[in-house]
């Protein structure tokens, strides 16, 4: 309707219609942003797909609702640096039909070192290379990782679950871990 910019609406019903529940949760997802608009251009007519940036001497774009073309008021920006995400926000709808998919199945794989326990999600899908853009994972020095207490004794790890939750694009981890103080000192975590 603006052309190829960031859309942004002033009010969540507006946004509400461009999102689609997830095949798995049913979940749809919305970004609340701040959105520096400067110098509003307003516009009761479609902008050609082609456009790129705002009319010369404006900030942004503005389509006015009920003007024919647009039933909502909408913003467009053409700069990234002119928007910050603030929230991400999940919801369903009403006329959303309920789901019955089961969870994606995550293998956990135990691995022991000295008296520290280490959960290890399974990475056999993760590729090999990386395009030339991306900067590979380089693995930081080693760090004593775990609950300690005084005198820097470990504290034995009793349990490790993981509860994965995959979304589209994005994942909800929590990691639940159970241990065993041998004392009464107190302890310290450390996670790296």
């Amino acid at each position: 309707l603006l052309g190829a910019g960031i859309y942004f609406g002033d009010a969540p019903a507006t946004s509400a219609k461009y999102t689609s529940p997830c095949s798995f949760t049913n979940q749809r997802y919305m970004l609340v942003s701040r959105v520096a608009l400067g110098r509003v251009h307003k516009t009761t007519t479609k902008l050609p797909p082609t456009t790129t940036e705002p009319p010369k001497g404006f900030d942004s774009v503005h389509a006015v609702k009920s003007s024919g073309h647009f039933v909502d008021d909408e913003f467009c920006v053409y700069s990234t640096t002119q928007q910050r995400l603030q929230y991400l926000v999940e919801f369903t709808l009403t006329t959303d039909a309920k789901t019955t998919q089961p969870p994606l199945p995550i293998s956990i794989k135990p691995q022991h070192h000295s008296s520290i326990d280490t959960v290890i999600l399974d990475d056999s899908s993760v590729p090999s290379s990386l395009p030339s853009s991306v900067e590979p994972y380089t693995k930081p020095k080693s760090t004593k990782c775990g609950l300690f207490g005084k005198n820097n004794v470990p504290v034995p790890l009793l349990n490790t679950s993981v509860k994965v939750k995959i979304m589209d694009m994005v994942a909800r981890v929590n990691i639940f871990q159970q241990f065993k103080s041998e004392g009464t000192d107190t302890t310290e975590a450390k996670y790296q």
